[in-house]
């Protein structure tokens, strides 16, 4: 059974060999698993108020987070 995980963070190693987590949806790059998660909340599941044209640009792109709400 696969889990879906639409927000699967990418890990990003920096030049000093530091690891970083990138938001795969808007390319935001935090230090820690917390920031992230809390990111990912606030920014990106929250489906309540999402402005038209936001709706319409992810309609398009086929986003999954769209499809179910209707």
């Amino acid at each position: 059974m696969s889990e879906r995980r639409p927000f699967k963070a990418e890990k990003v190693e920096t030049r000093d060999g530091e690891v970083l987590l990138r938001c795969p949806r808007c390319g935001a790059l935090f230090r820690d698993q917390k920031s992230y998660s809390r990111h990912i909340n606030k920014s990106h599941l929250y489906k309540r108020n999402r402005p038209k044209r936001v709706l319409k640009k992810m309609k398009k792109r086929n986003d999954p987070l769209v499809a179910e709400d209707r």
